[in-house]
């Protein structure tokens, strides 16, 4: 007859508790880290001059909902700075060459002037005016 071990009987127990243990660790880690995946929502459309593709996720607030936050931004920027708007700031300020400008405004036209100090001019924000004189001419 065969004799029980009682060591080999502690080891296959220990072992038993062990695998146990890794895959209660393996799903506790799991489920604390993993995420769903978010959800894509694109959106395609017209705005600031050109077609304009955004794609959003998120998994805390509506995708869809954001989109449209996007575009009723870019229209807002638009509406305000676009020099093809008469009502704009920009068609004021060349119209009239003086304006009261907001935070904002002012703002957008120091970050210009940086811009064209640190690119030497090439980028230039007053170029609008010349190019309208050109296409005129033509």
């Amino acid at each position: 007859m065969l004799k029980k071990d009682p060591n080999n009987f502690l080891k296959q127990k220990g072992t038993l508790y062990l695998i146990i243990l890794i895959l209660a660790l393996g799903l506790t880690l799991f489920f604390i880290f993993h995420k769903p995946l978010p959800k894509y929502y694109e959106k395609k459309d017209f705005a600031l001059g050109t077609w304009v593709n955004v794609v959003v996720a998120s998994d805390k607030i509506d995708s869809e909902k954001l989109a449209d936050i996007a575009f009723n931004e870019m229209r807002r920027i638009e509406r305000k700075f676009s020099k093809n708007i008469e009502s704009s700031v920009i068609s004021q300020l060349n119209e009239k060459r003086s304006i009261i400008a907001d935070k904002e405004t002012l703002f957008l036209i120091k970050a210009a002037i940086n811009y064209a100090d640190l690119t030497g001019s090439a980028f230039d924000p007053t170029v609008g005016a010349i190019i309208k004189l050109w296409d005129s001419m033509i």
